[in-house]
């Protein structure tokens, strides 16, 4: 690859090459995402009595991955930690946190088919120690991709300044965008499934 990509550019063949993986490869992906972000949580806060972490809930049928499992055994590790979600309501171009229990989450689906808690309890943001976002393509600076409506761009910025802003995909991190606004908020880590993005060159 010759050139740099835009967002448009990665966003569009990521989603095109997520649609692709067979469920094995989604599975192994997954499987190392969740072992990767349990240690990095360990090692950064497992001494910690407390911690809220937000989490996002699949899509479904969009091959995202799934963090529920993972969050059910995090809590079953820790109970007093706590969790939240995304909340998104129709005319609001802004998301706000919702309270979330993995071990006994009662969903419904909101806007964009994003499934979201039935009982809406908002959370604070300022009180949220950990943010861990979906991402179609991280690039090697910690710029992130998403689905390009800036929710968690905006939202990030009603967070502590040391909110610790996390990634986690299918694809290594892929070169430079070309295109990064200065609103776009730069992930502090990223983990990823080791699958390889086919990036051809554009001119």
């Amino acid at each position: 690859m010759n050139s740099p990509l835009t967002k448009q550019q990665y966003r569009a063949l990521a989603l095109a090459q997520r649609a692709a993986l067979t469920p094995a490869d989604q599975a192994k992906a997954t499987e190392r995402v969740w072992t990767a972000l349990t240690q990095y949580m360990e090692d950064q806060f497992g001494s910690r009595s407390s911690l809220m972490v937000m989490i996002y809930l699949p899509i479904p049928n969009s091959q995202e991955l799934d963090l529920i499992p993972w969050a059910q055994q995090v809590k079953a590790n820790h109970p007093s930690w706590q969790f939240c979600v995304p909340y998104l309501e129709r005319g609001n171009p802004d998301m706000t946190a919702a309270n979330y229990d993995p071990l006994n989450g009662n969903l419904t689906i909101g806007p964009f088919r994003v499934p979201q808690p039935a009982d809406y309890q908002q959370t604070d943001p300022t009180t949220i120690d950990v943010v861990i976002a979906p991402t179609l393509v991280v690039d090697i600076n910690g710029n992130r991709v998403g689905y390009g409506k800036g929710y968690y761009d905006r939202f990030l910025t009603t967070c502590r300044a040391d909110v610790m802003p996390i990634g986690v995909g299918y694809w290594s991190a892929v070169p430079p965008i070309s295109d990064v606004d200065p609103w776009d908020y730069t992930l502090k880590t990223y983990f990823d499934g080791r699958v390889e993005l086919a990036t051809p060159n554009y001119n």
